[in-house]
């Protein structure tokens, strides 16, 4: 057993001396590429910088034959917009010129007229004649032109240089040199016209008429602006917020046309009821007045339902039927002046039924009322912003017919009381007209008690003083300043008297006022005809009038 135990253990031995671990062999870390240290960075090649265009040149060119107002007002605009002014048109970012290119904007007009005193026979003058006389050629009518120094230099791209002709002087004088110098007219912007100069139509293209279109008028120079698409509409703007566009721009314009006596009763009545037409009396002039913004009649009479014509010429109670009203509507009224002297005629019922007449034809009326209050108040009305107050009184009675503090009637004349009224209506409107019933003069010339009425009303303030009083036209005055006037009697408009030209004869003065200033005052002029209708005046009784009345005033004819 012993021995097999011993085989055992041999046999066994030999495997595991067979099986002895040989020691480990030691391996050798990895081998690692060598480290390549960068070079220095090299600097990296740059562009030279590209030239970026300078911004354009802020510049402005200015067309030499601008105004001096307008060249000071854009040189004002270019200072605020870091504009600078250049002398040559070729360097300029912008230019203001009077020539118009392929796109220009237009900044703005200037307008301008050819004027000739007030007291004038002249109806109107051809734009060729203005042009010869501009070159140094005068005509059988007109030896001069006289202008201000802008006018001069405005006109020249239009006209030429100026010749000897051409009298250059300052504003303020302008006027008056056209007054003392007989067969001269003046040049001047539409804006700076006054009552003392008479506006002249050109080839027949009337300046006054709002409706007037400037494409075939000869005296407008306009203003343009040119320059690159960056910086034009801003300058524009900027002109824009401070030029007006035109100085005669038709929606601040207003016509307002007056007229003198009415009164459809007596013989004016039986034609009327006659012609078989309640409008009949209108007929005629309707086209012209009723086209004003503003037309004004005076009537002195009520209207009665069931009026009579009393066919008798020294009856002095008048009335007129209430379908005559239809005169009043055809041409266009909208204030009617009530300081007549047979307002009362037929009582207080009927005066007051008048009254309600008138506002259900939206007719507005002043200088008579429901009591003294409202007789004694302006009536004030907007028109294209102007705004324009109305008042009126009787100073010829009868004083029976003045308005109480609780009876209906005229406006009693009280000097007082109407300077404090025009100081009222003064704080309300840009212009104050106001109108009296006066001493009745068959005369051109007025009576000492007219005058001193009228010019004390016209020293309390008020801007226009008619006397709608007279059956006759009467002489007109300007005050010193030349922009108020007096026109002491306008005659008769549609009234009975026919027993001579001189009460056939009637003046209509067509004010016009822009931009809150009496501008102008034409002289429209008529006879009347069938003892009822006024008709337009023709050329040679037209100059009968006019002769009549400037001779009174004392202007002198050429």
């Amino acid at each position: 057993m012993f021995r097999l135990l011993v085989l055992v253990c041999l046999l066994c031995a030999i495997p595991l001396a067979s099986c002895a671990v040989e020691p480990t062999a030691t391996i050798p870390p990895p081998t690692l590429p060598p480290t390549i240290t960068p070079e220095p960075a090299r600097p990296i090649p740059t562009r030279p910088p590209t030239a970026t265009p300078a911004p354009e040149a802020p510049t402005l060119w200015l067309e030499q034959n601008l105004d001096s107002t307008l060249r000071a007002t854009i040189q004002e605009i270019a200072a605020a917009q870091n504009l600078t002014i250049v002398s040559d048109p070729a360097e300029a970012a912008l230019r203001i010129t009077l020539v118009e290119s392929a796109d220009p904007l237009l900044v703005t007009e200037e307008v301008y007229v050819v004027a000739d005193r007030f007291a004038t026979l002249r109806n109107g003058v051809k734009f060729g004649d203005v042009q010869q006389v501009w070159e140094g050629k005068p005509t059988d009518t007109i030896k001069e032109l006289i202008v201000t120094n802008d006018t001069a230099t405005a006109l020249t791209p239009l006209l030429g240089a100026p010749s000897d002709l051409v009298r250059i002087v300052a504003p303020e004088a302008l006027t008056e040199s056209v007054w003392q110098t007989p067969h001269s007219l003046a040049i001047l912007p539409f804006d700076q016209l006054n009552p003392r100069l008479s506006a002249q139509p050109l080839d027949g293209q009337n300046i006054l008429d709002r409706k007037l279109d400037l494409k075939n008028y000869s005296l407008v120079v306009r203003v343009y602006l040119e320059g690159t698409a960056e910086r034009a509409p801003a300058f524009y703007n900027a002109l824009h917020d401070r030029l007006a566009a035109t100085n005669r721009d038709p929606n601040r314009m207003t016509s307002l046309v007056m007229t003198g006596v009415t009164a459809m009763g007596r013989f004016t009545a039986q034609a009327i009821d006659d012609s078989g037409d309640p409008a009949f009396p209108a007929r005629v002039v309707a086209p012209i007045l009723s086209q004003a913004d503003i037309t004004h009649v005076s009537n002195e009479i009520p209207f009665v339902d069931d009026c009579p014509p009393n066919l008798v010429h020294d009856s002095i109670r008048l009335c007129s039927k209430s379908a005559n009203i239809k005169t009043f509507q055809v041409l266009g009224v909208d204030i009617v002046g009530l300081t007549g002297n047979h307002a009362g005629d037929f009582g207080y019922d009927n005066y007051l039924k008048t009254l309600d007449l008138y506002k259900a034809n939206g007719m507005k009326y002043y200088a008579g009322g429901r009591n003294e209050e409202e007789a004694r108040q302006p009536l004030v009305i907007e028109h294209n912003g102007n705004k324009l107050a109305f008042l009126g009184a009787n100073s010829f009675g009868p004083q029976s017919y003045w308005a109480t503090k609780d009876k209906p009637g005229t406006n009693g004349y009280d000097a007082e009381k109407m300077k404090q009224a025009i100081a009222q209506a003064r704080t309300q409107a840009d212009l104050v007209f106001v109108e009296y019933q006066a001493d009745e003069v068959y005369a051109y010339t007025p009576d000492s008690t007219n005058v001193q009425i009228f010019r004390r009303t016209l020293n309390d303030g008020a801007d226009v003083v008619t006397g709608v009083q007279n059956h006759h036209p009467a002489s007109i005055e300007f005050a010193k300043n030349g922009a108020r006037e007096i026109l002491y009697g306008l005659g008769n408009f549609s009234f009975d008297q026919m027993y001579d030209d001189e009460v056939r004869q009637g003046l209509i003065p067509r004010h016009l006022i822009y931009n809150g200033k009496l501008l102008q005052t034409e002289l429209l002029t008529t006879m009347l005809d069938k003892y009822a209708q006024p008709r337009w005046a023709t050329p040679q009784e037209r100059e009968n009038i006019l002769r009549g009345v400037f001779g009174a005033s004392g202007f002198k004819l050429e």
